[in-house]
């Protein structure tokens, strides 16, 4: 994984969209991109703060508040999930940014085949 930029390097390029340079010129300047100008610039007045949010870490799941209508679902109809269709497990995986669905079912144990149709437990 990549290392934030420094607080020094930031703190700079706050400056300088401060004093009036726009975020292109600025971006230029430092060598960084424009993208990383304009969220510096925004943390910095969102916050005060130019420093680096925290990398890494544990991130709660996604389907956590619909977890008891989830497993409701499961207990009323065990196959429920046997056969759905590996284009619908990839978009929800692409859509949620990471294995939300799946992470949902392995924290209960619930097991999947190897060509990602759900079966319960």
């Amino acid at each position: 994984m990549a290392r934030p930029y420094s607080t020094d390097l930031r703190d700079r390029v706050v400056a300088s969209v401060s004093g009036g340079r726009t975020c292109r010129a600025t971006a230029a300047l430092f060598g960084v991109s424009v993208a990383s100008v304009v969220k510096w610039s925004q943390r910095y007045r969102a916050t005060g703060s130019t420093a680096a949010s925290k990398m890494g870490g544990w991130r709660p799941l996604l389907l956590k508040s619909e977890r008891e209508w989830l497993l409701a679902r499961i207990a009323e109809k065990p196959d429920l999930f046997q056969n759905i269709p590996l284009e619908i497990v990839r978009f929800v995986h692409n859509q949620s940014g990471g294995a939300v669905l799946i992470g949902a079912f392995q924290e209960h144990d619930i097991q999947r085949d190897q060509d990602f149709r759900l079966r319960g437990s």
